[in-house]
């Protein structure tokens, strides 16, 4: 989940996602989630003066955790 603390600070910024979608900043405390074990991202640069602010968290459930070990092992 990536939520935006400060939008408006500055220009550029956003998500995107494995070169397919991108995703502008959203307004300061929406949130953005996503599964981020299957969709590759990245976070975009500030393309001009200031800073980009974001709350990041990330929510896991143990036995999706040890599915996804398995598959890869």
């Amino acid at each position: 989940m990536v939520v935006p603390l400060n939008t408006g600070d500055y220009k550029g910024g956003g998500t995107e996602f494995h070169g397919r979608t991108t995703v502008e900043p959203l307004p300061s405390g929406h949130a953005l989630f996503f599964p981020s074990f299957t969709h590759m991202h990245r976070g975009l640069p500030v393309e001009e003066d200031g800073d980009r602010y974001l709350l990041v968290f990330w929510l896991t459930n143990k036995q999706r955790v040890l599915n996804l070990c398995e598959s890869i092992l």
